[in-house]
């Protein structure tokens, strides 16, 4: 049971982090991804830019919705849950960071193959463009808030 609450308490603190410091994570990870689709895929800008809104909003929706109901399951258990570990400090930011690309990632990766699948663009190509722009996104992110 601890290890479910610990990693239950991880998304948590990952969720609490992109709608607080992190929220301008993923916009820049939208921004850089159309570039990406944009120039280093057949698809036209247009193409571009709606494949990145609508797999970003959607990421973004679902993990939200996993955390709500993660909370929800969490609130009829019996067990104490306790948050001894919630990270803090500023050498936290680039974890919490990295984490949350690492899971928009994932869930970005299943919509574009989704989206995608049918068509003749390779998704070991967008995968890698997913996963560049969401770790840019997360040190662009760690710098704009050691700077501020």
């Amino acid at each position: 049971m601890k290890i479910i609450e610990t990693v239950g308490e991880f998304f948590l603190v990952e969720w609490m982090w992109s709608v607080s410091w992190g929220i301008s994570q993923a916009p820049i990870a939208c921004f850089l991804m159309i570039i990406f689709l944009w120039l280093g895929t057949p698809l036209s800008f247009v193409r571009a830019v709606l494949s990145s809104l609508l797999v970003t909003v959607l990421s973004f929706l679902i993990f939200s919705a996993c955390i709500m109901l993660g909370l929800a399951i969490l609130a009829y258990t019996p067990a104490p849950v306790t948050y001894d570990y919630v990270l803090s400090g500023v050498h936290w930011e680039s974890f919490i960071g990295f984490g949350l690309a690492g899971i928009f990632s994932l869930l970005e990766i299943l919509f574009f193959y989704r989206i995608h699948a049918h068509t003749r663009i390779s998704m070991m190509r967008i995968a890698m463009f997913v996963i560049m722009s969401n770790l840019i996104a997360a040190c662009l992110t760690r710098a704009f808030l050691l700077t501020s």
